[in-house]
C-alpha cells in the first residue's frame, strides 16, 4: 500500500513539475521578436480587421471587446452581412489570437493569457503609443504604429500603491 502512495505522489509531482515547466517556456516563447514574426504572418487579416473596426468605430468613442466565441454575435448585431471580414477574425482567431479590442486610441490583439498577465499586439490609431494603464511592457515592431505589449495587473496595481 505504501508503495502504490510513494508512486502515485511521485507521478503527481511530475505532472506538477512538467506542467510548471511547459507553462514557463511557452510564456518565454511570446516576446517581441516572435510577435513580429506572428505580425508579418497574420498583417493581411489584421489590417482588414483594423479597418472594420475603425469604420464601426467611425468618430464614436465606444470600445468593442470581441472573442472568437462572440464573432457571429458581434457581426449579426453590427449588421455586417460581410463574409469576407468573418473569414479575416475566424482566421486571426484560428491561429491564435484570444481577443480583439478597440478602444481609445488603440486595436488590441490578445495572443496569450493567464488571470493577471496578457500578450499580444497592439495597434495605434492616431500613430501615438496607446496609452493604457495596465499595459506594463510596449515596444515598438518593424511596421508602423504596431507595438508588441505585456500587460500585468499586479505589477500596475503596484504602482497604484507607490
Amino acid at each position: 500500500m505504501k508503495k502504490i502512495v510513494k508512486t502515485a505522489a511521485l507521478g503527481l509531482l511530475t505532472i506538477i513539475i512538467l506542467a510548471f515547466v511547459l507553462y514557463y517556456f511557452l510564456n518565454l516563447r511570446i516576446n517581441n521578436r516572435y510577435m513580429e514574426n506572428v505580425l508579418e504572418d497574420n498583417f493581411e487579416e489584421l489590417t482588414a480587421v483594423n479597418t472594420y473596426l475603425l469604420e464601426l468605430k467611425g468618430n464614436s468613442n465606444d470600445s468593442a471587446l470581441i472573442r472568437k466565441e462572440d464573432i457571429e454575435v458581434y457581426l449579426e448585431k453590427n449588421k455586417i452581412g460581410n463574409d469576407i471580414i468573418k473569414d479575416k477574425f475566424d482566421f486571426i482567431f484560428n491561429n491564435g489570437f484570444q481577443l480583439a479590442e478597440i478602444k481609445n486610441n488603440y486595436i488590441m490583439y490578445q495572443r496569450w493569457s493567464n488571470l493577471d498577465v496578457g500578450r499580444g499586439l497592439v495597434y495605434s490609431i492616431d500613430g501615438k503609443a496607446p496609452n493604457e494603464d495596465y499595459i506594463t511592457k510596449l515596444e515598438k515592431t518593424r511596421k508602423k504604429n504596431w507595438y508588441y505589449y505585456e500587460e500585468d495587473y499586479n505589477k500596475w496595481r503596484l504602482w497604484l500603491i507607490d
